[in-house]
């Protein structure tokens, strides 16, 4: 076995065995971290049993002491919608709403626009979420996306943006 990669899947194992207890937030990093540690993301099932110098899913479940299914689940998580997403939503994190956008869409069928557009009307859809904290939240990813727009439409999008203000500034006055 190669050394590094044997520290590597050692420490994700130490590190995921004590963030098991920690609810949500523990689950992206536990998604994230066997999904780092891992050779075999998809398929690693009884066929693999032969490969015993093989890092899978499944080996990794069993040593931290996880159903397999429940960390496949963390790792699609992580890979197919959480690192999608702007960081602001990253920081607010509702794993409820990224695991209904991949139970209800094919994972690798979507574009991280879609992830994220998905992820975002799943939120809206839960109970407490009012669209204007949705609206607010995405407004902060605004500056992120506007660093890639080239010169015509950043123009565009500017005048988009004085069109709402103007709205703004309208309903502000009555």
């Amino acid at each position: 076995m190669d050394l590094q990669k044997q520290a590597i899947w050692k420490k994700a194992i130490h590190d995921c065995k004590l963030l098991i207890m920690d609810g949500s937030k523990a689950k992206i990093e536990i998604g994230k971290r066997a999904y780092d540690a891992c050779d075999i993301i998809q398929g690693g099932g009884g066929h693999w049993s032969n490969h015993k110098n093989q890092y899978t899913m499944s080996h990794f479940a069993r040593d931290i002491g996880m159903n397999r299914r429940t960390l496949s689940s963390y790792v699609y998580v992580y890979i197919y919608v959480y690192k999608f997403l702007p960081k602001v939503y990253q920081d607010d994190f509702n794993w409820t709403a990224a695991y209904k956008v991949l139970k209800f869409h094919k994972p690798q069928e979507l574009s991280p626009i879609e992830v994220e557009v998905k992820y975002l009307y799943t939120l809206h859809q839960r109970p407490g979420t009012s669209p204007s904290s949705l609206f607010i939240k995405y407004l902060k990813t605004l500056d992120y996306e506007i660093q890639k727009l080239d010169f015509k439409n950043l123009a565009k999008a500017k005048d988009e943006l004085q069109k709402l203000m103007d709205k703004i500034d309208e309903k502000l006055k009555n």
